[in-house]
């Protein structure tokens, strides 16, 4: 049996940065000196729970949602509220169930 002819391919090629970035605050992070340079001081407690919270519901549902439109209506949507408990309807061709009920 022919093996394959080795190519090298470097594991870790640099391209062009395409990710979507969003500040989740500026706080825990300052600028300090230390040996005569400036370097950044986090604060690892804080700034890593408020990373690790953000993270889970990211991971969770709102990264998903590319996935979640392939699915349509099928799709189990979470909507995250604060301070209001909320219910949205919608029937089986996705139109808004209250909507219906309000005509």
């Amino acid at each position: 049996m022919a093996t394959a002819e080795f190519v090298y391919q470097d594991p870790l090629a640099i391209e062009k940065d395409t990710a979507r970035y969003r500040l989740l605050t500026k706080g825990y992070v300052s600028v300090t000196n230390f040996e005569g340079k400036e370097i950044l001081k986090v604060d690892p407690a804080a700034a890593l729970t408020l990373l690790a919270n953000v993270a889970i519901r990211d991971v969770s549902f709102l990264l998903r949602t590319a996935h979640l439109a392939e699915l349509g209506i099928e799709a189990i949507w979470k909507i995250e509220v604060e301070d209001f408990p909320a219910f949205i309807l919608v029937d089986d061709k996705g139109n808004a169930f209250f909507k219906q009920i309000l005509q």
